[in-house]
C-alpha cells in the first residue's frame, strides 16, 4: 500500500483494507485506526497532501543533509528557505548545501 492509500483506509475506518497487510490482524488494524486517525487528519491539509512527492523529496533532502553531519535544525531552516515545490531531491541538495 502507498502512504496515500494508508491514509485514506485510516481516514475512512477501512479495518478491512488495513487487514491486508502482512501480519495485521482485526484487533490491531482498528487499533492503528483508533490511534492514528486523529494525526492523519491533522496532517492532510487541504489540498496538500504530507504525502506527495514534493514532500518526501523535502524529506530525503533533509536525511540526506543529515547523514552528512549538518545538524537536523539548521538543514530544516535551509530547505524552509528553498521552493521545494518542483525540486529534486539532489537540486535540493545542492541548493541546501550552497546556504549551509
Amino acid at each position: 500500500m502507498t502512504p496515500d492509500e494508508i491514509a485514506q483506509a485510516i481516514l475512512t475506518e477501512d479495518v478491512a483494507r488495513i487487514q491486508k497487510v502482512k501480519g495485521i490482524g482485526l484487533k490491531t488494524a482498528q487499533r492503528v485506526i483508533i490511534d492514528l486517525k486523529g494525526k492523519v487528519s491533522k496532517m492532510e491539509l487541504g489540498t496538500e497532501n504530507i504525502f506527495s512527492s514534493n514532500n518526501r523529496n523535502r524529506f530525503d533532502a533533509l536525511n540526506a543533509l543529515v547523514s552528512l553531519g549538518f545538524d537536523k535544525k539548521s538543514a530544516e531552516k535551509v530547505l524552509d528557505k528553498i521552493d521545494t515545490g518542483t525540486q529534486t531531491v539532489e537540486e535540493l541538495i545542492k541548493e541546501a548545501l550552497r546556504l549551509l
